[in-house]
């Protein structure tokens, strides 16, 4: 079952200035776009040959191997998709929507769109096949301390077995799915203050354009043995290879984001309440300030018991002698 995930782009903050494209003469503008990457996997291949092993019949051989860690750069091939090529589109697409705009209606016609388009895809493949071509889709680490074992037994004949490992090709298709754009003037006018000016506004509507397909392969964690020749072994499974995408875009839900009139006005404040908020958010959050320890408090010195004077003992009277009777 196919997996839908959003990259929106400029991945920068709208809310900041310098987010925003200069086209000269107190111009902005923004346009964001947003990218659909539909997730698939399909059928596992066995890779290179990594061992090989003659079982005669009767014979049972039990090989050792260290247990592997897999490290995915999914992250890696996301990050390609983002920065170093649709970032780029993003730009030039300002451009040519805002020179659109000015030759026609407001909204992307047809001409425009199919012109965007053509080269949306040439720029976007090209450029993907160019940044992925020297990354890697996935490295293996082995770990020593674990191993697990694998039991060749012979069949009635003496045959090869191969160690290989299996691959599960991961199938990303990309679309160009909607995009919106703002165009603004900012200008000072006759007083202290400045004002902002929407000059154009327009989204395109769904477009679900195919920009094309990356497929690299994910690792099984252990290794799979091989009775024979393999029919469809992959060659190369580390790579990750750009292809044209063959399927129409999904119909799927936009993802809820703030309109960018909200952006421009943090971007571009034009009143004391957006100057504030504007500056409520670029502002460091203050640090707490460590509750002060009550001081310990001592406890008062323990008076002195006084000493009671040991009590005299009284003097033990000697009764009188008795006289001696005469």
């Amino acid at each position: 079952m196919a997996k839908h995930t959003w990259v929106i782009l400029p991945t920068s903050d709208l809310a900041e200035r310098s987010a925003w494209q200069s086209l000269g003469a107190d111009r902005f503008a923004a346009l964001r776009a947003f990218v659909l990457v539909t997730k698939s996997r399909g059928a596992s291949r066995l890779g290179p040959a990594i061992a090989e092993h003659n079982v005669a019949p009767n014979d049972t051989i039990v090989v050792e191997q260290s247990r592997e860690r897999l490290e995915s750069h999914e992250q890696e091939i996301t990050t390609s998709i983002q920065s170093s090529v649709v970032s780029r589109v993003c730009q030039t697409w300002s451009t040519k929507v805002s020179a659109g705009l000015k030759a026609s209606s407001p909204g992307l016609n047809a001409t425009l769109g199919s012109e965007l388009q053509s080269t949306t895809t040439r720029e976007l493949t090209e450029g993907l096949q160019q940044s992925l071509g020297t990354t890697a889709s996935h490295r293996i680490q082995v770990s020593e301390s674990s191993r697990h074992a694998i039991t060749l037994t012979g069949n009635s004949s003496t045959r090869t077995a191969t160690l290989r490992r299996r691959y599960w090709p991961e199938h990303w298709d990309i679309y160009l799915y909607f995009c919106d754009y703002l165009e603004l003037r900012y200008r000072r006018d006759w007083t202290i203050f400045k004002i902002r000016e929407t000059i154009e506004r327009t989204s395109s509507g769904v477009l679900g354009w195919p920009i094309c397909r990356l497929t690299f392969y994910t690792p099984q964690e252990n290794i799979d043995v091989s009775y024979g020749p393999v029919a469809d072994e992959l060659d190369s499974p580390e790579a990750i290879f750009v292809t044209a995408s063959a399927i129409d875009a999904p119909t799927v839900t936009l993802p809820t984001t703030l309109p960018l009139n909200h952006y421009a006005a943090l971007a571009f404040p034009a009143s004391r309440q957006e100057r504030r908020a504007a500056t409520a958010k670029t502002a460091p959050a203050k640090k707490a300030a460590p509750a002060k320890k009550a001081a310990a408090r001592k406890a008062p010195a323990k008076k002195a018991a006084a000493k009671k004077a040991p009590a005299k003992k009284a003097a033990a009277k000697k009764a009188p002698a008795k006289k001696a009777a005469h």
